[in-house]
């Protein structure tokens, strides 16, 4: 979607300039010859940049080493811009019809091209914005220029939002899209500011330079606004939070959100025969015993309760703290799920206890292994459908 928004930007772009050197007189003819000139620009830039992409790919092909397919792709985009400079073509598509070109002929070798050159990139990004930001010089930037350059912003602004709604209108799309999708479309760089410079390479100074000044200086301005503008449209749309594996769930979850308040258990007397009445109407394989304050003492397992059956004629005798043993391990509420899942996965455990603290042995519930398998499991489908089908609440 951003290459065709870039392609048709070089369009309206080629057939803007055309226009405005006709009306301040650098050019003759009617409109069309300005037609003519501006299809010429185009169409000639992306004759350029497809027999470049053809050119590079029979390179890339007997290339052999890897290594080298930086050099002969940072090479060819060269030419072809030198190449369109000095043919008057529009450089920008060029590059866009090499591309285009290279990556139909050859998916899986263009790939290899274009990631080495995304490693190269950053540093040439950068350079890109400092010599943007070069051509910004305030104490030349006279009253109208600011003039001009607010009512671009609140122009650009006012129609990102507008048009994100009518698309989304077009498109069906849910009221949370139509709603928030504009606050996502401020930031400003790229083909913009490539065109802003050839603008001032197109025009005299007197256009050129404030072009090039109000382009530099509102890229600056939605640059530092759009960030928190995308942050409190994702977070109002409800849908910050949703693309997250299992793994990123149990790290930021905590084992207070996902253990059993309820769980059943025993005081340190308890008889076996009201333990058993009461385990039957549970799904639990881990029951506490804690002491008349609420401390914990022990926990009893299944496996333990099998063992005392074996103990024929006390049986009626055995209470809950000659059944329990001492817990292996403990927990409090803020402990990861990921750090109380591995924990009793290093140790073998079904359950482990949640205690109100390191130095306070309160039991406030138990956390099941399986569980929180099925929390993590639920919750993640929970969200996937949220990120699947809209925001749900949000749209009311």
């Amino acid at each position: 979607i951003i290459a065709l928004d870039d392609g048709i930007a070089l369009v309206l772009y080629s057939l803007a300039a055309s226009a405005a050197a006709a009306i301040i007189g650098l050019g003759d003819g009617g409109l069309l010859a300005i037609l003519g000139r501006a299809l010429r620009e185009l169409a000639g830039g992306a004759v350029l940049g497809a027999v470049a992409g053809l050119v590079l790919n029979f390179v890339l092909r007997r290339a052999g080493a890897r290594e080298n397919s930086l050099t002969f792709t940072i090479g060819a985009v060269a030419l072809v811009v030198g190449a369109g400079r000095w043919l008057g073509v529009d450089v920008i598509l060029a590059s866009m019809a090499l591309g285009m070109t290279l990556t139909n002929l050859a998916q899986r070798r263009s790939n290899e091209a274009f990631r080495i050159v995304q490693r190269f990139a950053p540093p040439i990004y950068v350079l890109f914005f400092v010599v943007v930001g070069a051509q910004l010089h305030v104490q030349e930037m006279r009253l109208w220029i600011w003039a001009l350059a607010l009512a671009y912003l609140i122009a650009r602004t006012a129609a990102k939002i507008v048009g994100a709604n009518l698309g989304a209108r077009w498109a069906e799309a849910t009221a949370t899209v139509r709603k928030y999708l504009g606050l996502c479309l401020f930031s400003q760089g790229g083909v913009a500011v490539g065109l802003s410079i050839m603008a001032a390479a197109r025009f005299p100074s007197e256009i050129g330079t404030p072009v090039i000044m109000v382009i530099a200086l509102t890229t600056l301005v939605v640059e530092l606004i759009a960030p928190p503008c995308v942050k409190i449209a994702i977070k109002r749309a409800r849908e910050d939070g949703l693309d997250v594996t299992e793994d990123d769930l149990a790290r930021s979850s905590r084992a207070g959100e996902v253990m059993d308040r309820t769980a059943p258990t025993f005081p340190e007397g308890a008889r076996l025969a009201d333990i058993l009445r009461t385990i039957a109407e549970t799904s639990a394989t881990s029951y506490a015993v804690t002491d008349p304050k609420g401390d914990l003492l022990g926990v009893i397992t299944l496996q333990d309760l099998k063992q005392s059956f074996s103990a024929e004629g006390l049986t009626e005798w055995l209470l809950a703290t000659d059944l329990m043993r001492p817990p292996v391990d403990t927990i409090t509420e803020q402990t990861t799920l990921i750090e109380a899942m591995t924990r009793m996965g290093e140790q073998d455990l079904e359950s482990i206890p949640v205690v109100a603290g390191e130095d306070d042995r309160r039991l406030l519930g138990l956390l099941e292994l399986q569980a929180a398998g099925r929390w993590l499991s639920q919750e993640l489908l929970r969200r996937h459908r949220l990120a699947d089908g809209g925001a749900g609440p949000a749209d009311a």
